[in-house]
């Protein structure tokens, strides 16, 4: 059984080209996310999208199937996503001359 200790997308990059199909729909499955949203798919890969503990646990025996032992490490994706939030800079209107109506 191979050992990952780190991200989401870690443990989906020791899955083999032959597994990586039905792994992603069983991981799709235990995250709760439609088999189409490719969006929601890369928000998790990408580690932008907050895990509950449950889908942790239900994405960990996925792995055990395809024999990866994957132990989260939220450390750098929680680093990431909160770096990413940041708040809209102040926009204010440029001034407008009556004449150039």
């Amino acid at each position: 059984m191979i050992k990952v200790k780190g991200t989401f997308s870690d443990a989906v990059g020791m899955l083999t080209v032959g597994q990586y199909d039905a792994a992603r729909r069983d991981l799709e499955n235990a995250l709760g996310i439609d088999h189409g949203s490719r969006t929601s798919w890369s928000l998790y890969i990408r580690g932008q999208r907050l895990w509950r503990m449950n889908q942790v646990l239900e994405c960990k025996k996925v792995f055990a199937n395809y024999g990866i032992d994957w132990d989260y490490d939220s450390g750098s994706e929680a680093v990431n996503t909160l770096t990413r939030r940041t708040t809209a800079p102040a926009r204010t209107p440029e001034p407008v001359e009556v004449s150039d109506l």
